[in-house]
């Protein structure tokens, strides 16, 4: 395996682990009690890379990756909590995240439990592309500091949907005209990224929108949570995935081995 390929995986795991971490009961709706100006302190081009079947608790791990259907070819779709494999070029996040899992520099791009770097307004206004090209899944904790004139970051549409693995559902809030909107999923999946975090800038109406896909592995309870630098508050969305049955483990019989057992 080349160093691009291990560097990746490694980036991927990361944020896997970080994200893990970070995972909490997920109300639905606007919570925008939780308004902060500061992030609570908690992969350069390669050919097409992946990883293994990363294992999880039942509660959930992120995935660094999605994928389409051409690249999971060989990923095995009723496996759960698989991550899926995407290219390090695939786009400018995609790559930002190569380049800081290759360099270990930027480390706020792989793991959301890393303050992201300070939202510069004026640098903003002048070459947003420069910001919509990188992922930080902390920005969603870096949000503006609540005040009479803050724009409040409220959800446009449901907070709570189901979705089947392999589908995709449309997610949206509204802040202010041209605002930088983050959003990060704490349980698998991909965005249009093809990571589990975006950035992307709301419309002339405020609106920001961006859909979520529910890539092979997901299974359960899937919690993404929405903030912006320029608005107070957060919006957190809830998605069910229809999950994968249990099944329960062989009883042992008294002095019979369990692998003989019946279950």
């Amino acid at each position: 395996m080349t160093r691009p390929l291990i560097a990746l995986a490694v980036a991927i795991a990361v944020i896997a682990i970080a994200v893990f971490a970070l995972r909490s009961p997920s109300p639905t709706g606007v919570d925008s009690a939780k308004n902060t100006s500061s992030p609570s302190p908690m992969a350069s081009q390669a050919p097409a890379v992946g990883t293994p079947a990363a294992n999880k608790a039942p509660a959930a791990l992120a995935q660094a990756a999605g994928a389409d259907a051409a690249q999971t070819a060989d990923t095995d779709i009723t496996k759960p909590w698989t991550t899926q494999p995407v290219k390090a070029d695939a786009n400018p996040q995609v790559k930002s995240v190569a380049d800081a899992a290759q360099s270990d520099q930027h480390p706020e791009r792989l793991s959301p439990m890393i303050a992201p770097a300070a939202f510069d307004q004026v640098a903003w206004n002048t070459n947003p592309s420069g910001y919509l090209a990188v992922t930080e899944p902390g920005r969603v904790f870096q949000t503006a500091q609540p005040s009479p004139t803050a724009p409040i970051l409220v959800a446009e549409g449901p907070t709570a949907a189901t979705v089947a693995r392999g589908e995709s559902t449309s997610l949206r809030v509204k802040a202010i005209p041209g605002a930088a909107v983050s959003w990060t999923s704490f349980d698998l999946g991909s965005f249009d990224n093809k990571l589990p975090s975006i950035t992307v800038a709301a419309d002339r109406d405020g609106v920001a929108l961006v859909t979520f896909t529910a890539t092979p592995g997901v299974s359960g309870q899937v919690n993404i949570l929405a903030g912006s630098p320029m608005a107070s508050g957060q919006v957190r969305f809830t998605l069910t995935v229809p999950g994968h049955p249990i099944t329960p483990l062989p009883v042992a019989a008294a002095g019979v081995p369990a692998a003989t057992a019946t279950p």
